[in-house]
């Protein structure tokens, strides 16, 4: 009796541990919990600020102009003497019609001069827009009133902006990768004054836009490494008892980092980030030593 005991014992003790030896290996994964909050999505673009008091002095008659001692950048005030051109008897002023800053000069030197010559360009930089160049199929979403954000280069701290207006002229534009595409211009207006941002704006510098184009309260939301996509549908995979099960899914709007999620989800699961090929319905997983984040 007791020998039949004993070899039971071993028994079970060798099929225990052939089960453990033979289980699949758990897969490590990192997680993260469905959370409740808000999202905004944004429209980014290139674009560039421009200049709303541009003037370019010409030559009023033909005659002999002075040189032109001013360079860009220079500051001018309204109805400095910028130089003078001699025609018929006497030479008479060109006068700057604005205060601001010297932008292009396209004469410097001494000699003759035509009617209608551009001689120096002058802008102020207090007074821009901000032009971008959106996509046409994009631009469907745009409004005018619209809130936005610009940055130029160097800049620490986005200007806050609104949509002013939209071009309905589109253009083709070819992109870094060679393609064609139909773009059309996105006019913005600064919401605070850009006078202190210098040096990192100006007529033409270029300036990072974004455009809100949605927003979401008191949503549920995953972040958007925690998505798998199948054909046209949407899915997570959830944790419970260390297993992964599949859930499908229905997403809204996305900031980049957040996903709104429509249907599916309660609340209180636990997503897998960025799941591998091996995390399939059913499958084994195990927390990494990273743990999941809340």
């Amino acid at each position: 009796m007791k020998k039949t005991i004993s070899l039971s014992i071993v028994v079970l003790c060798i099929g225990a541990i052939s089960w453990w030896l033979f289980q699949p290996e758990r897969i490590e994964i990192e997680t993260a919990f469905v959370e409740k909050g808000s999202i905004t999505e944004y429209l980014a673009s290139d674009g560039y600020f421009r200049s709303l008091d541009r003037r370019t002095l010409t030559a009023f008659a033909d005659g002999e102009i002075e040189s032109l001692v001013l360079k860009p950048g220079d500051p001018v005030k309204n109805g400095q003497v910028i130089t003078r051109i001699l025609w018929d008897v006497a030479p008479e002023p060109l006068l700057s019609p604005l205060s601001g800053v010297v932008s292009r000069v396209w004469r410097e030197t001494a000699g003759p001069v035509r009617r209608g010559d551009p001689l120096i360009e002058i802008i102020d930089p207090k007074r821009l827009e901000i032009v971008a160049e959106i996509l046409t199929s994009d631009a469907a979403r745009i409004r005018p009133g619209q809130s936005a954000t610009v940055k130029g280069f160097g800049s620490r701290s986005p200007l806050p902006a609104r949509v002013k207006r939209l071009s309905r002229a589109a253009f083709v534009k070819v992109s870094a990768l060679g393609v064609d595409e139909e773009r059309t211009e996105v006019i913005l207006e600064p919401l605070s004054s850009v006078s202190n941002l210098a040096p990192w704006t100006g007529n033409l510098f270029h300036a990072e836009v974004n455009i809100e184009t949605a927003r979401v309260e008191h949503c549920l939301k995953v972040p958007i490494g925690s998505l798998v996509r199948s054909g046209g549908d949407w899915s997570v995979f959830i944790v419970r008892e260390r297993r992964a099960h599949r859930i499908a899914v229905a997403r809204g709007i996305d900031d980049g980092h957040w996903v709104e999620i429509l249907a599916g989800l309660s609340g209180t699961e636990r997503v897998i980030l960025y799941p591998e090929d091996r995390v399939r319905e059913g499958a084994g997983v195990k927390l990494s030593e990273s743990r999941g984040k809340r």
